[in-house]
């Protein structure tokens, strides 16, 4: 009786296989979430920094009798140590590109933002029927697609976020 009694100790390949496949699955699912998570995190981050951006430019508007800070040479990007970027506070991965009085059709002469940049525009509004451009590297005639021409007062922020497969989508955002 004794030889016939089986020494059950440690696992089968089965269940080892069964083990490691639901393991590999768990990894697969983070790693696929993982980075569409920090992408939605940096645009989080991003459109407040340009909500910031639009309050500073109401700010700065407020306190200087109407008039908006102004930076016209969009080929020198408006530096981080100027009265609008000290105001809006903006996180260290955005920047300026530059405010600039323009009517819609000027924007195309201008030099489109980056994607860490935001640029101000003034004089125009967002076009609510603007369809978002998605692209590698955006072109000012992308930006010019989301404004239409507006009031003097009118200033909105142009910008991008990221999609899948770093491709970026073309944003304005409104006072």
């Amino acid at each position: 009786m004794k030889n016939l009694k089986k020494n059950n100790r440690g696992f089968t390949i089965i269940e080892v296989l069964i083990v490691l496949a639901i393991a590999g699955l768990i990894m697969l699912v983070v790693f696929l979430a993982v980075p569409a998570l920090q992408r939605n995190a940096r645009n989080t981050s991003k459109r407040a920094d340009v909500s910031k951006a639009l309050g500073a430019v109401g700010e700065l508007t407020a306190n200087n009798n109407g008039k908006v800070p102004v930076t016209t040479d969009v080929s020198t990007p408006a530096v981080t140590t100027s009265p609008l970027a000290v105001a809006a506070n903006l996180s260290s991965s955005t920047t300026f590109a530059a405010v600039i009085p323009l009517k819609a059709a000027g924007i195309t002469a201008a030099t489109a933002p980056t994607s860490s940049e935001v640029m101000i525009a003034t004089g125009v509004v967002c076009n609510n029927s603007a369809t978002h451009t998605i692209a590698v590297a955006p072109t000012a005639a992308n930006f010019a697609s989301e404004v239409t021409d507006g009031s003097t007062r009118g200033v909105v922020a142009l910008f991008t976020v990221e999609a899948a497969g770093g491709k970026q989508v073309t944003q304005c955002q409104g006072s």
